[in-house]
This record gives C-alpha cells, structure tokens and sequence, in this order.
C-alpha cells in the first residue's frame, strides 16, 4: 500500500470512528439530537463516501486466489448455478451449500430486488455453523451487505431459546456496491483460520475481520433478509454461479 492510499484509509478509519460515536448519540437523543449533531452526520458521510471511492479507485482488482497462502490448495467442493431467495417477515432467508468447512472461498453472484429506494435490503453468506445442542440452538458468523448504509458487516449471530443474539465485529462503508433494482454484484470471501477477507465487485475491503471467536468448520451458505424490512416480504434474491473452495488441508 503506496503512502497516498494509507494516508486516506487511515483518516476514514478515524472518520468512522468518530461517526459511529455520533450514530450512537443521535440514536439515545432521537428527536432530540441537536442540528449539529445531525450536520456533523451528514458532512462525515460525504466526507467518508469520498475517501472510499478515492482508495478503491487507485485500487486494483483482486483475484481471490492471491489472497491465500500459497500452501493452501484450494479444492472446489460445490457449486450452484441458481439460487432463488424470498423475503418473508420474520424470517433469513437461506441456502447452504455442500460440505463443514472451516477456511474456505466462497464466491456468488447476487442480484438486487426489485424494491424502491426506501426499501433496504441485506444479503451475503453465513458460515462456520453450528448446532449446539438437542433443542436446536446455533451460532454463526454473517457477512452481508446493505443497500441503506452501503456498508458491509461481520457479526456473530446466534439462535438461543428461540431468540436472536448477534455481536458486530466491523462494519465498513462501500464504494463499489451496486444498489440499484436489477443490478449485480458479486460477493467473494476467504477465511482463513482467525482472519476474513472480503472481496465486492473485484475490490478488496480492507475492515476488521478477525472470525476468532468461532473457530471450529461448520455448515456454509448464501442468505437475504438479515436485516428485515416490510418491503422485502414476497420480493426474491437471485443468486448465480456460487462456487465454494475448501482450503482445508
């Protein structure tokens, strides 16, 4: 990474600290969060959007298989031409694909609802799944992105005594994401052991990704509707050409 690049990322970072800290207070405060407060929002979303494009830009495309270590042989155990995903309330929305594995590729092709603006829809892969014990408890990771935010996110998701729990490791803005009805983008990531790398439209995201916290293999797929809203109810996700690659030894 030239000077020029870690200069702007280094300054987003510091940005999007400072703006979640800001989210946070305006989201205690609702109604009553100051003008400036909102303001100041506003300006470091701009200000953010415009360091991201800037990085991705002098970026080049990323081919997956530069990003593993070259000791890891990577062994293609699955892959689905079409996937078709429906929203429905209340519920994710899911297709695992063959094989437990633990460091993997995963790459697929996703195309956007057919949904206005002010509908927000999530979707991305679930991983490292497992069940925990006989009255089907589970724990997860998710990376997915969203149209609201244009921001991707890694989080630990869990089903205990029927309920939803979820612990967000990174989140990070995106320039590349596609967001209008109709589009494409296409989704590629490689875990490998404690660490995640996230690829959107050839572009690597550089953002927190460490996957420590679960680190035994497990079930693995493609998911929508992480983030629920009414406007995604009947409305489907379209998923091609998913590949997976075990780089298990």
């Amino acid at each position: 990474m030239n000077d020029g690049i870690q200069h702007r990322t280094e300054l987003q970072r510091v940005k999007e600290r400072r703006l979640e800290q800001l989210q946070l207070q305006a989201a205690q405060l609702g109604i009553n969060t100051p003008p400036e407060v909102r303001n100041e929002i506003h300006d470091l979303e701009q200000e953010i959007g415009r360091l991201s494009a800037a990085v991705q830009a002098v970026s080049p495309p990323v081919n997956p298989m530069n990003l593993t270590n070259a000791a890891l042989v990577p062994s293609l155990i699955d892959t689905i031409e079409h996937i078709t995903l429906r929203g429905k309330k209340g519920v994710v929305a899911s297709r695992k694909l063959g094989g437990m594995v633990r460091n993997f590729i995963i790459e697929a092709e996703f195309t956007n609802p057919d949904t206005d603006e002010s509908v927000n829809w999530t979707y991305g892969f679930f991983f490292r799944k497992r069940t925990l014990n006989d009255q089907g408890d589970s724990e997860n990771y998710e990376l997915f992105v969203e149209r609201k935010s244009c921001q991707c996110t890694l989080r630990v998701s869990r089903w205990i005594n029927r309920r939803s729990q979820y612990d967000v490791i990174g989140t990070r803005r995106l320039s590349t994401l596609r967001s209008n009805p109709g589009e494409r983008n296409l989704l590629c990531l490689i875990v490998i052991d404690e660490t995640a790398f996230l690829i959107v439209n050839g572009r690597y995201i550089d953002f927190p990704a460490r996957v420590a916290k679960l680190p035994e293999g497990g079930a693995i797929g493609v998911c929508e509707g992480v983030r629920w809203e009414e406007g995604m109810d009947g409305k489907t996700i379209t998923v091609n050409q998913t590949s997976l690659w075990s780089l298990d030894s």
